[in-house]
């Protein structure tokens, strides 16, 4: 990846992400919601076929979108206790030139612009902690796709999440689905649901 193509893409980050960031409910106390349903969502993307589709659990509304970027919010409380689910989607066009065979791994400023995706979308002043890369395929999207595991607190305040990255064309494709830790560790379920039903290109 050369450094015109880097500093395009760090700018579109910096851009998607201002005005942007998870307000949290106090998630100290254990709070997890059952997952049921769920309805097909797609972000239209900066220009035909750069959008993305997937599925999410019905509960969870647009927090804020645009054509190229989406949020995703559910908060709940029960028994006093505090929950939430957040998820964000985001398309962002560059220069790059795919290679013919397949990419490896991802350069170290890559990963550290996949970090910033993350921590801008996270609450103020939390430390956000990424996961080592993991190569991600499912049904629809065969190569060129990375997948992190994060975790991102503040005093006892703990989210857990994971982001998917995707190369495809000249597009870059950013895909976050977070919860406070209880709640993530009680549905995998759903959280592999919805990483399973992601397509790109859309």
């Amino acid at each position: 990846m050369n450094k015109k193509t880097l500093t395009i893409l760090v700018l579109a980050i910096v851009i998607l992400g201002a005005g942007a960031g998870l307000y949290v409910l106090n998630s100290k106390n254990k709070a997890t919601f059952e997952y049921e349903q769920y309805s097909s969502f797609k972000l239209s993307g900066p220009e035909q076929g750069a959008g993305l589709a997937f599925d999410k659990p019905v509960e969870l509304t647009k927090y804020s979108s645009s054509n190229d970027q989406v949020e995703l919010l559910h908060q709940w409380k029960s028994g006093g206790k505090n929950g939430e689910t957040y998820m964000a989607a985001a398309s962002v066009t560059g220069t790059y030139t795919l290679p013919k065979n397949s990419i490896v791994s991802l350069d170290s400023q890559t990963i550290t612009n996949i970090k910033k995706f993350v921590t801008d979308r996270m609450p103020l002043g939390w430390e956000t902690k990424l996961g080592t890369q993991e190569t991600f395929k499912n049904n629809y999207i065969k190569d060129n796709a990375w997948f992190f595991t994060f975790s991102s607190s503040k005093n006892q305040n703990l989210f857990e999440g994971e982001v998917i990255y995707v190369i495809s064309g000249s597009e870059y494709y950013f895909f976050l689905t977070s919860s406070n830790k209880d709640n993530w560790q009680a549905n995998t379920v759903v959280w592999d649901h919805i990483t399973q039903s992601l397509k790109i290109d859309q």
